[in-house]
Formats: C-alpha cells, sequence, structure tokens
C-alpha cells in the first residue's frame, strides 16, 4: 500500500516541478505571472496519481476488467486529473487575458461614491450628477467629495435615459414616457406616453427618442401630448446636443445625423450611413465619436456638419459600453476591461492606456475638468481629472 502512495506522490511531484518549469520558459507580462493552466495541470495530474495509488493499494489484488491493472488505473486517474486541473486552469487564464490587455496601464486618482440598485445611465452638468436606474435617479453634488443629494424619480420603472438641463430640471425617458422633473423637490410631470430611448436637453427645451423619430418639448409644458420633430428613418439610439454650435446630434440603428432647432421642431443639416449597433454617441466641437458595442468606436469629422465623414475607427476592447469626448482625449467605456484612454488628434484614434482600476466601465459622462464614471463591479460612481496623466 505504501509503495502505490509513493508512486502516486513521486508522480504529483514531478509533474508539478515539470509545470513551473515550463511556464517560468513562457514570456509573461512583467509580473511575471505564470500560466495557471500548466499549474493546475499538474496539480490535478497528481491528485489523480494520490487518488489512483490510494485505490490501488485498499484494492491489493488486480481485479478481473478491462482496467483493473495498477498500471492502468493509475494512467487513467492522473490523466483524467490532469485534463479537469487543465481545463480549469485555462478558464482562469482566460479571465486574466481579458482583465490585463497589452495597453499601458494608467492609474488615476478617482474620488467615489456608493450607488443603489441597478444603475445604467449618467449626466452631469453644473457641478450636479444624475445616475440613473432601477431605483430612480440619485443625484450627487460635485465638490471635495461627491456628496448625495435627494433621489428622485423613485416611482418610475425601467429609465432608460436622463439629462439635466441648463437650468436644473430632470428629462428622463423611460418604456412608459418622456418626463420632466424639478432637479431638487416637486412632483414630476408626464409630457409623452410611450417608450423614449434618448433625451438631450437645450436652454428651455428637451428633445427625446420617440421610436423613428425625435421630438420637441418644452420644459415647463404641463401635458402630455403629441410633440412638433422630424422623422428618423430608423430607431434612435443616442442623442448630444452642442451647444456651442446649437446642433443637435443622433445616432439611430443606421445613420448619424445633425440636426438644428427650427422654430418649435428641427431641420436636419446633414447624415451619413453607419454600421448597425450604435449604443452611444459624444459630440465636441468638430469630432463626433460613437460607441457600437463588439464593433468598437468610430470617430467622425463634423466640421461640415451637412457632410459628417468617418476619420478613424478602434476596436480594441472586447465591448465598447460608451464614449465621452473631451478636447482630443477619447474616453472609452470597456465593461469589465475598465476605462480606456485614446488620443483622437491624428488621422487614426491612438491608444493612450488602460485604466484598469476603474472597475466596470460601463458609461461615462465628462463635465468641466472631470469624467464620470459608472462602475457597476463596485456598484459606484467614479470621478477623475479628464487631463490626468
Amino acid at each position: 500500500m505504501n509503495r502505490w502512495l509513493v508512486k502516486g506522490a513521486l508522480c504529483c511531484g514531478a509533474l508539478a516541478t515539470l509545470a513551473l518549469d515550463v511556464s517560468g520558459q513562457e514570456t509573461g507580462r512583467a509580473d511575471r505571472r505564470r500560466p495557471k493552466r500548466l499549474l493546475y495541470t499538474a496539480l490535478g495530474a497528481g491528485i489523480g496519481a494520490l487518488t489512483g495509488g490510494s485505490y490501488v493499494a485498499v484494492q491489493g489484488v488486480e481485479q478481473p476488467g478491462s482496467c483493473a491493472s495498477r498500471g492502468c488505473v493509475l494512467t487513467v486517474t492522473v490523466a483524467t486529473g490532469g485534463i479537469i486541473g487543465y481545463l480549469i486552469g485555462r478558464e482562469f487564464d482566460q479571465l486574466h487575458s481579458l482583465r490585463y490587455r497589452g495597453e499601458r496601464p494608467l492609474k488615476p486618482v478617482d474620488i467615489s461614491a456608493p450607488l443603489t440598485g441597478e444603475p445604467t445611465i449618467l449626466s452631469a452638468r453644473d457641478g450636479l450628477i444624475a445616475v440613473g436606474g432601477t431605483t430612480g435617479i440619485q443625484l450627487f453634488r460635485a465638490g471635495t467629495k461627491l456628496q448625495a443629494a435627494a433621489p428622485r424619480a423613485t416611482g418610475i420603472r425601467g429609465i432608460s435615459a436622463v439629462d439635466i438641463a441648463p437650468a436644473g430640471a430632470l428629462a428622463l425617458g423611460a418604456v412608459s414616457g418622456f418626463y420632466v422633473f424639478p432637479a431638487t423637490e416637486g412632483r414630476g410631470i408626464l409630457l409623452r406616453d410611450g417608450e423614449v430611448s434618448a433625451v438631450a436637453t437645450a436652454p428651455g427645451r428637451a428633445y427625446y427618442g420617440y421610436g423613428d423619430r425625435i421630438e420637441v418639448a418644452p420644459l415647463n409644458a404641463e401635458i402630455p401630448r403629441r410633440w412638433p420633430g422630424a422623422d428618423t428613418g430608423s430607431p434612435v439610439r443616442d442623442l448630444d446636443y452642442d451647444s456651442a454650435r446649437d446642433i443637435l446630434w443622433a445616432a439611430t440603428d443606421s445613420t448619424l445625423i445633425g440636426l438644428r432647432p427650427d422654430g418649435d421642431s428641427l431641420v436636419q443639416l446633414g447624415r451619413v450611413a453607419i454600421p448597425m449597433g450604435a449604443r452611444r454617441l459624444s459630440g465636441r466641437g468638430d469630432r463626433v465619436a460613437i460607441a457600437f458595442g463588439e464593433t468598437g468606436v468610430r470617430v467622425m469629422d463634423v466640421s461640415n456638419s451637412s457632410a459628417p465623414i468617418e476619420v478613424g475607427a478602434w476596436a480594441g476592447a472586447r465591448f465598447s459600453y460608451d464614449v465621452s469626448l473631451v478636447g482630443r482625449r477619447l474616453f472609452v467605456a470597456g465593461g469589465p476591461e475598465g476605462l480606456f484612454v485614446l488620443d483622437v488628434s491624428g488621422q487614426q484614434p491612438r491608444v493612450v492606456g488602460l485604466a484598469r482600476e476603474l472597475g466596470f466601465a460601463a458609461a461615462l459622462v465628462s463635465e468641466g475638468p472631470h469624467t464620470y464614471i459608472l462602475d457597476r463591479r463596485d456598484n459606484a460612481l467614479r470621478r477623475i481629472l479628464s487631463d490626468f496623466r
């Protein structure tokens, strides 16, 4: 009995030593991480060797059967343990590869505040930050810390979009309609029944995506109705209003559209076809960036608003959840990978680095000198300086 246990232990030790020697020869990251698939293969094979050795020692005399010999039992248990260990280790390696990509690591200093429920969207203006999700709108005031304020719209479910208007009102879209809430207290007002997919605001008015249409509603309206607007030809996915140029940018399922206010409605300035799958857009000056999920990010030159053209594309993240343009710096929410930082001053986006320690970056918004990140891993709102080095 002891002889077979010793053989199993020796087999375990030999395999572990071999795995460590092989993994040490592989070229890894700067921290010289050893591949888990090799270590777990050795451990699994070792456990199989001990199990097989114990079985043989307990059984004693060989039993009749196709694999009853001591050598066969030991071979099968070692092989089975090694395969199981390899599969477990490979899973760990894949998770590690997902988290640690080849980009230069960035470590911006951040300030965070805890969130409740399942937040999905962000908006910020004049030091007020709104986080929308399953528990309504959570509000924070920016200072040396992120100070929580009284929540709003807690009775509305399925919130899909929110924007803080210049005067402080909260414009939000949900599966049940388009609402306007006072920023601090008071009841909200339903201005449009039906599912709303996107919201953007300008002084005195709000724009919202309603199926294949963008409608314009005054923020001081008091009754729900069908409001004036413009047809888009395909479902609206996101809106962003550029106050400096007085242009509303709309990303639909198939087009990027530039529109300008025209009385109580909108007039189209230009449009260009884009791939399917647009999720979020961010426009600043002569650039518009669009996040397309699995297919990455596209950067458009919109200096001529009547004829936007694509000037760059990047697909370095496994999934691009959101984007935020700040000058010539583009932030990309990469989900579990963290926050990607790109330089879009050249012909093609160039990766500056990846901030992995900001959690599961799911949504972004930039306001003033700061960029805010919705971290789903820790269920937190994070704030960093947009021009961090």
